[in-house]
């Protein structure tokens, strides 16, 4: 362990601070909806995506924000190889479930505020029946698919640490092998491949949005001007 400089302790009260808060709020909404879901005979889906939403905010806040804080604090490869890689396995669970989540949500909303004479007008009645179901299936991908990295880490790595070194990395609290390197085409294939459609996804179903309601405004706008202008004189 170094000794701590001034700017060492600043880092750390900060990211502390930002962890208390993230963990506060997070936590402050899972209970929220857990009350929600127990009074409730019947829980609304948005609520149900933004329950799941919250968790995998907490578990990125959790492992990203602790590790930083303690090597920020001066405790620098502190953790072993196992916890590096169980830290970087929640890190990617909890980064792919709410870039998931999200997308989940978005177009979800875009869907239920479309009009009835759009093309989906059948998907709003059956959209929130299947919002469980894609959400158990998003959970369970990315648990699976995310495994494969600690798995190739722990009976390749070693092969790989002998060939080349350059393929090892300093994140600070730990030094693992950098998988986005050695697998890179896995890698691709399985994570940014996915997050990148999801995040075009986000991106059109909020456009898509965003046109919605400015029609819907402007439909108001000029119901209301017809309905507050002067009516001729018989």
């Amino acid at each position: 362990m170094k000794k701590i400089t001034p700017r060492d302790l600043a880092l750390g009260i900060i990211f502390i601070s930002q962890i208390m808060i993230g963990i506060l709020g997070n936590f402050s909404l899972l209970y929220h909806y857990l009350f929600l879901y127990h009074s409730q005979c019947r829980m609304r889906a948005i609520v149900m995506i933004l329950k799941h939403l919250t968790i995998a905010n907490s578990l990125i806040i959790l492992s990203k924000g602790v590790p930083q804080t303690i090597t920020a604090l001066g405790w620098k490869h502190g953790f072993s190889d196992f916890a590096c890689q169980l830290i970087f396995y929640v890190e990617r669970v909890g980064r792919s479930m709410s870039i998931g989540t999200t997308c989940l949500l978005v177009i979800f909303q875009t869907v239920m505020i479309s009009p009835m004479n759009s093309c989906w007008k059948n998907l709003k009645v059956k959209a929130p029946k299947y919002i469980a179901f894609f959400i158990s299936f998003c959970w369970i991908q990315c648990l699976f698919v995310n495994l494969i990295f600690p798995l190739h880490t722990l009976y390749v790595s070693d092969k790989w640490r002998s060939i080349n070194m350059t393929n090892t990395r300093d994140f600070g609290y730990c030094v693992a092998t950098d998988l986005e390197n050695i697998s890179g085409s896995i890698y691709a294939a399985l994570i940014a491949f996915p997050e990148m459609s999801f995040s075009v996804l986000i991106f059109w179903a909020s456009g898509s949005t965003i046109l919605t309601l400015y029609r819907h405004g402007r439909r108001v706008q000029y119901i209301h001007k017809a309905s507050v202008s002067p009516r001729p004189s018989a």
